[in-house]
């Protein structure tokens, strides 16, 4: 038994040494192990937050999508205001020119008649009745 002794003793350092490198090796795969499972653990938030990322940029998209459809309608509608503003100006100016011609036309009429009656000699009925028929001519062309 001496000899299985001295022969144990002979391997129990190299076993000694194989278990520290076993231990030093589990030792190193448990680092890796950890380290793995960190890595993976900032790539699913990084991930997660991709996603979210994207689910914000989408939600930014229908945003400004509605915004601009909005504008778009504000513009329309703006620009409908100032064509009514401008026909409404310019209806209004010709009215204004329709009133003054109208007012010449009368002025006219009236220095006619009496230029009428002047030199005719009519009574004053006739040069109107004259003057009338002269109108009316005049504002059916």
């Amino acid at each position: 038994m001496v000899v299985a002794e001295q022969a144990t003793a002979a391997m129990q350092p190299g076993l000694d040494a194989e278990q520290s490198a076993r231990a030093a090796l589990q030792g190193e795969l448990d680092a890796e192990r950890q380290a793995h499972a960190a890595a993976r653990a900032r790539q699913e938030a990084g991930q997660r937050q991709i996603e979210a990322l994207e689910r914000q940029l989408g939600e930014l998209r229908t945003q400004f999508s509605t915004e601009l459809e909005r504008t778009r309608e504000q513009v329309a509608v703006a620009q409908e205001r100032a064509s009514a503003t401008e026909r409404r100006a310019l209806r209004q100016k010709g009215e204004q020119a329709v009133a003054d011609l109208r007012t010449e036309l009368a002025a006219v009429q009236a220095r006619a008649q009496e230029g009428l009656r002047a030199e005719l000699g009519f009574p004053r009925f006739i040069g109107q009745i004259c003057i009338g028929i002269l109108c009316r001519w005049v504002f059916s062309l």
